[in-house]
């Protein structure tokens, strides 16, 4: 029988996560993160595989290494996805207009539309 892998905390596995994501964007090894903590490489092993927790003063260390709060590491927020999509800003282009009473967006433009609009009206 294999050995049992301790089960850490879901707060734990989504710092984890992060954690992995924001290595994985700097391509950054185990040893790599081990060397930013001035911890061993095995250390950083048993957190990836989470065997034993991170600790606060581990996220603090790789946060402030990596120029961001703790805060911003464990909620996902980086430098990476900071600013709006395209998509989001049209998106958020059309809510305003839609917002503000502007029902000139269709979904098919017809130059005809107004043509017609305008001889129902005129029956």
């Amino acid at each position: 029988m294999g050995k049992r892998k301790n089960q850490t905390s879901e707060f734990n596995r989504r710092i984890n996560q992060r954690i992995l994501a924001e290595a994985g964007i700097r391509r950054l090894s185990a040893r790599d993160i081990a060397r930013q903590l001035g911890k061993s490489p095995s250390y950083v092993t048993t957190r990836y595989n989470e065997t034993v927790e991170w600790l606060p003063a581990d996220v603090e260390k790789l946060a402030h290494a990596w120029n961001m709060t703790p805060e911003e590491l464990i909620a996902g927020q980086n430098g990476y996805h900071s600013t709006q999509s395209v998509v989001e800003q049209q998106l958020q282009a059309v809510l305003r207009k839609i917002n503000s009473g502007d029902l000139t967006l269709a979904a098919n433009h017809d130059p005809n539309k107004q043509a017609e609009s305008e001889s129902e009206d005129a029956c």
